[in-house]
């Protein structure tokens, strides 16, 4: 029997005004798991206003002191661990990636926790001298109401925390749209990022979006070999592809350009696409049946534009026939105007470029729409530390790929975004500054 999962508005756990709900899909086998509140505009509406009312009726939680929030967060963080196995599991038959994946991500959303936890106490003023009549302070206060729409999502009070399941067009819409709302996150496509952002604008709300990437991997010759070919397969076939910072276009210094294609080659071959639940999966399914077709048809768009070097095959199983398996697949001699190496493709499919110098690779890598994220391989430290300054990308990995540590800001340059998540950032975006102006003069 699929589990019924209901909307959190208010303290109560509710289902959508009109009753309506959607199936959720095991992507492994296709099979029903669960169905959610199809949510609409009443049921944004409802989120809105008890979140409006618990932060403009002066509730206790708007005078709760910074201790006391700093707290709550670390115990979500000791529910999340306490959790962990089962969340770990949701997680993985939710979005098809394999368990041992799923588990590193529940860890890490208890680290959050505890980070932003801390950061409660450690929010500072600031005194600006404006001469010896006057005393000035800029104190930081919250923003207001945030609607946070993200692809993931612990005791608060009633109100304060409010989470409403359903579509962009019929629940998200609303929820941007609202007056009543001061600040929107969103996480996702750079398509939907635009839309958020002039719905938002209509209003004047805050906007910050975490958006796509078609992230440049750039491997010199002079790289320790197996580790770049290690992280490089990484960086493309963790998660199933589906991270906004994949490193999809893999630069190949030419001396080693053959050498690394056919190492890369193994190891997509290598790759144990499976169940997620399956300890031995290293890939699991791409998280929905209309994400493997529009994966699938890059793949074929691929095939007219370079050279199939390696594409590996759907499980065997037949109890996983109808998941939403697409093989690790990897593409040779790609020319950087080809689409499967302009458009952000979230799945596993790597686009493997050949380049002669660092200027080359540079120009290359920075000609592209996106600007999330960068890879370099090299033993040359100041190659390595003059290439990351001159990429236009949000984080720059040296010999690594894809760690993405919450002590530090997480964004995008370009069309990957605007503003910053993690870090001191992610908190003073959820900030207004306040100045007070004290007349001493008598």
């Amino acid at each position: 029997m699929a589990e019924q999962l209901q909307n959190y508005i208010d303290g109560t756990w509710v289902d959508a005004v009109d009753g309506e709900r959607f199936d959720v899909f095991n992507p492994a086998t296709g099979e029903v798991v669960a169905t959610a509140p199809h949510s609409k505009q009443a049921d944004a509406d409802r989120a809105i206003d008890a979140a409006r009312r618990t932060f403009d009726e002066g509730t206790w939680w708007p005078r709760t002191s910074e201790r006391e929030r700093g707290r709550i967060l670390l115990r979500a963080a000791e529910i999340v661990r306490r959790e962990r196995d089962r969340l770990a599991e949701m997680e993985s038959v939710d979005s098809g990636k394999p368990i041992g994946e799923a588990r590193e991500d529940i860890d890490e959303v208890a680290f959050m926790f505890e980070y932003f936890g801390g950061w409660a106490t450690k929010i500072d003023g600031e005194i600006p001298p404006v001469g010896p009549d006057a005393m000035t302070l800029v104190v930081k206060e919250p923003i207001g109401v945030a609607v946070c729409i993200t692809p993931w999502n612990e005791g608060v009070p009633n109100g304060v925390l409010n989470v409403i399941t359903g579509f962009g067009e019929t629940a998200g819409a609303p929820l941007v749209a609202s007056p009543l709302v001061d600040k929107v996150g969103f996480t996702g496509s750079r398509d939907v990022g635009k839309i958020i952002m002039k719905a938002g604008a209509d209003t004047l709300k805050r906007v910050t979006l975490e958006l796509g990437g078609k992230s440049p991997n750039i491997v010199f010759a002079d790289a320790e070999f197996e580790a770049a070919m290690d992280g490089s397969a990484n960086g493309i076939f963790w998660n199933q592809g589906e991270i906004c910072s994949a490193g999809s276009r893999v630069f190949v210094e030419k001396p080693i350009y053959d050498d690394a294609l056919s190492a890369m080659s193994d190891r997509a071959r290598q790759v144990r696409l499976g169940y997620p639940l399956d300890e031995d999966t290293t890939m699991g399914p791409l998280v929905s049946e209309e994400q493997r077709a529009r994966v699938e048809r890059y793949i074929e768009v691929g095939q007219n534009e370079a050279k199939l070097a390696v594409m590996g095959e759907r499980p065997k199983d037949p109890k996983l026939a109808k998941g939403y398996y697409v093989p690790p697949t990897i593409f040779a001699d790609v020319k950087n105007d080809a689409r499967i190496a302009r458009e952000e493709i979230f799945g596993p499919v790597m686009s493997v470029i050949p380049f002669t110098d660092v200027d080359e690779v540079i120009r290359l890598s920075n000609d592209n729409d996106y600007g999330l994220a960068a890879a370099v391989w090299t033993r040359d430290i100041k190659k390595a530390i003059n290439t990351a300054r001159a990429l236009r990308a949000g984080i720059v990995w040296i010999n690594d790929t894809q760690p993405a540590p919450t002590e530090m800001p997480w964004g995008g340059y370009k069309q990957s975004g605007v503003g910053r998540e993690l870090g001191k950032d992610g908190v003073e975006d959820y900030l207004e500054k306040k100045s007070i102006y004290i007349n001493l003069a008598e």
